[in-house]
């Protein structure tokens, strides 16, 4: 934590962080993701406290909105790799792309595809 912060949270969900994350494996470069972590660094007491995530369950999946493949794959590793504590909902290792969609489709999970 810094020095001399004020701040209440010290740990949260690093939504700014999400978002710019989607976006720029859509469409933006990675300008956008080096800007919101030199952001994310002054405004937050503690970036390593915060919740890093490329999906979860209030918004579309990733693969819903970018059915890219190689897009998902870099965006959840620097999700994983970034600062902040990595966090993989249930659901993306199974590349999930319906909103409300069944979890287990396949009746052995040897046969369903993972990341």
């Amino acid at each position: 934590m810094k020095e001399n912060s004020s701040a209440v949270l010290e740990g949260l969900m690093n939504y700014p962080f999400h978002y710019t994350l989607r976006k720029t494996f859509s469409n933006e470069n990675m300008y956008s993701i080096w800007t919101m972590t030199i952001n994310i660094n002054y405004y937050l007491p503690d970036f390593n406290a915060t919740l890093s995530f490329l999906d979860e369950h209030d918004n579309d999946w990733f693969l819903k909105q970018n059915s890219n493949t190689q897009s998902f794959h870099g965006a959840l590793f620097l999700s994983l790799f970034m600062q902040g504590i990595p966090t993989l909902y249930y659901g993306t290792e199974r590349q999930m792309r319906e909103t409300r969609g069944t979890f287990w489709t396949e009746k052995s999970t040897e046969t369903a595809k993972l990341v």
